[in-house]
Formats: structure tokens, sequence, C-alpha cells
């Protein structure tokens, strides 16, 4: 399969060996860009933050693997008290993540239950 572009949403339901395969995918000659697009929700310090978001990437990346960070609170359309009752009901935790946008690692922890 050549590929011009892929979309991938939910980029944290995938391998990272999927990832790979799909970069090797983008090849299609009659096209002069290739694009490989991806949303989704932090997920700690994954493959996605190594490959898009790491301190020290290597330069050859950062030239073509940018990532953006777009927190809940950014987003101008949502209702007023949205982001308010999040706040209201999310552990910290989940705010850090899934509001503020962070690559902070909380899942399977044993100390998150103390």
């Amino acid at each position: 399969m050549n590929l011009s572009a892929v979309y991938v949403d939910e980029a944290t339901e995938i391998s990272e060996e999927t990832y790979l395969l799909l970069l090797s995918r983008l090849r299609r000659k009659t096209t002069k860009i290739h694009r490989l697009r991806m949303a989704t929700n932090p997920n700690g310090q994954d493959w996605l933050w190594r490959h898009y978001f790491a301190p020290g990437r290597d330069p050859k990346k950062l030239a073509t693997h940018r990532g953006l960070i777009a927190p809940t609170l950014d987003n101008i359309h949502l209702p007023k008290d949205y982001v308010e009752n999040l706040l209201a009901i999310y552990p910290a935790d989940w705010a850090s993540r899934y509001i503020y946008g962070n690559f902070n690692e909380f899942s399977h922890l044993i100390w998150n239950l103390f």
C-alpha cells in the first residue's frame, strides 16, 4: 500500500509498531507531500511523547515530527461553565492530563491508591 496521507484519531490506541508501519507506507510517488497526522489525549511518557515531545529529541526529528498541545482551556467554543465543571469533578491527575494537556504518568501507579 502506497499512501499520500494517514490520519489517526486517538493515537494512544495504536502501538508504536503500527505507527512505524504507517510511516513506512507514506511513499506514494504521485504526491510531493506525505503526511501522518494524529490526534490524542496525552498518555504519559509513552511512544508518542518520545517521538513528538521529549526534550533532547534527535534534531532530525525536530524538523519533521512536530507535536502541538491544545489544552481544553484554549477551546473558545466550549460552554462557559464546561471547564469549571470538569475541574470540580476530575481528580487532579485527570485534570492535569485531560484539561491542561500534560504528559504526566499516572495510570497503574500504586501510590495513586494511597
